[in-house]
């Protein structure tokens, strides 16, 4: 443990994107050391800088499925993410009205590093940012271009507990 705590958070974090971006299992980023996690553990890592802050590295992109902002029983936002992978999403963001109707607000293709990400929306092709954790994702301001949106905690995005809309 204590060599990857010298090996510092940088270069975990590098070494952490080059393998899930080639998919190997060996080292890659010049490293000699082991991959960082064991064959136990999920891919996902999280590495501690000298500040204590915990950064996210690629492989702690929440995974793929359907993620809400609400209550099933409730009308609320879903965000499907399609594609969660390296450091690309994809999705779709629909909304879901009381009586189970879905209106789909956009699509969205990304990229994604250390905790923040970059999405271009369709159609309108507006560019939005967003942060993520293993388990959710936030769009920032998403009360100015999500139409139903009328408070901030409408833009944090959990896993679906039934996993559907």
């Amino acid at each position: 443990m204590s060599r990857h705590h010298h090996l510092g958070a940088t270069a975990v974090l590098t070494a952490t994107l080059a393998l899930v971006a080639a998919g190997a299992s060996a080292c890659s980023a010049g490293s000699s050391s082991s991959a960082p996690t064991s064959t136990t553990a999920p891919p996902a890592t999280t590495a501690t800088t000298a500040t204590g802050s915990q950064t996210t590295t690629s492989a702690g992109l929440p995974p793929a499925g359907l993620y809400a902002d609400g209550a099933q029983d409730d009308p609320h936002y879903t965000l499907d993410l399609t594609s969660s992978s390296g450091t690309s999403l994809a999705g779709t963001i629909a909304f879901v009205f009381q009586d189970g109707r879905t209106d789909t607000e956009m699509t969205f293709t990304g990229t994604a590093g250390s905790g923040s990400a970059t999405l271009t929306t369709s159609p309108s092709g507006k560019t939005v940012s967003a942060t993520y954790t293993t388990t959710s994702i936030t769009l920032t301001s998403c009360t100015t271009y999500l139409q139903y949106a009328t408070s901030a905690s409408q833009c944090t995005f959990t896993p679906s507990a039934s996993g559907s809309s």
